[in-house]
C-alpha cells in the first residue's frame, strides 16, 4: 500500500506506507512536532457523521484525504531539510551495512524486551493483563514488538540511522520537499497545504 499527498494544483508524491512512516520519524528527530491533520472535508461534509462526532485522530497514516494545515507543512519541510544536510552520500554497500547494524540493534532489544517480560512470567503473545490497581498491561507479539522498536527512537547511532536515508532515499526526500513548498506556496482556501490519499 502506499501514501499519497496531493496538492491544491493536483500534484501528487507517492511513497509506500513504510517509507512514509520512515520519513515522520525522520522529520520528528529532527524537531517536527506534528500538529496532527485535519479531518477529512468528506467525513466533514457528512451529515451522518460530522469531526466531532467521528472523533478524527489527526493521523498522517490512512488514506482518508485528511489535510494537513500549511503551518504544519512549513514545520515538516524544514524538520526534512535539516535532515537532508545530514544525510551523508555513501555507497550501496555503507547503506546494507548500516540497515544490517540497524537489524541487530532491533534483534538485540527485541530478545532484551521478550527476556524481561518472561523473567517476570510475562507473556509477550499479544494477551491483555489486568492489574490489581485497575489497568491493563497489553504483550505484543514479536511483529508488533518489532514494529514498536523499529519506530521508535533510532536504536542506533544518529549517524549509522542516517545511512538509511542515503542514495534514493535521499533523493525521495528532495522530491518530497520540493512537493512541499509547492504545496505550501499555493494552499487551498482555508489554508491547509495538502490531502494525504
Amino acid at each position: 500500500m502506499s501514501v499519497t499527498l496531493i496538492s491544491r494544483k493536483g500534484s501528487w508524491n507517492s511513497r509506500t506506507h513504510m517509507f512514509w512512516s520512515r520519513i515522520l520519524k525522520l522529520a520528528r528527530n529532527f524537531g517536527w512536532t506534528s500538529a496532527g491533520t485535519c479531518c477529512p472535508r468528506w467525513i466533514e461534509e457528512d451529515a451522518l457523521m460530522p469531526c466531532e462526532k467521528h472523533e478524527w485522530n489527526g493521523n498522517y497514516s490512512s488514506n482518508d484525504l485528511q489535510e494537513v494545515l500549511t503551518s504544519d507543512a512549513k514545520a515538516f519541510v524544514a524538520a526534512l531539510e535539516l535532515a537532508s544536510r545530514e544525510i551523508p552520500d555513501c555507497d550501496e554497500a555503507t547503506y546494507l551495512a548500516a540497515k544490517d547494524e540497524v537489524d541487530r540493534s532491533i534483534k538485540v532489544q527485541l530478545a532484551v524486551f521478550q527476556a524481561e517480560a518472561l523473567a517476570k512470567g510475562e507473556s509477550v503473545e499479544g494477551e491483555v493483563q489486568e492489574n490489581p490497581d485497575g489497568t491493563a498491561t497489553v504483550f505484543l507479539s514479536p511483529a508488533e514488538i518489532q514494529e514498536v522498536v523499529l519506530y521508535a527512537d533510532p536504536p542506533v547511532p544518529k549517524e549509522v540511522y542516517l545511512k538509511l536515508f542515503a542514495g534514493w532515499a535521499k533523493t525521495s526526500i528532495a522530491d518530497l520537499v520540493g512537493f512541499f513548498h509547492e504545496a505550501i506556496n499555493e494552499p487551498f482556501d482555508d489554508n491547509r497545504a495538502f490531502k494525504i490519499s
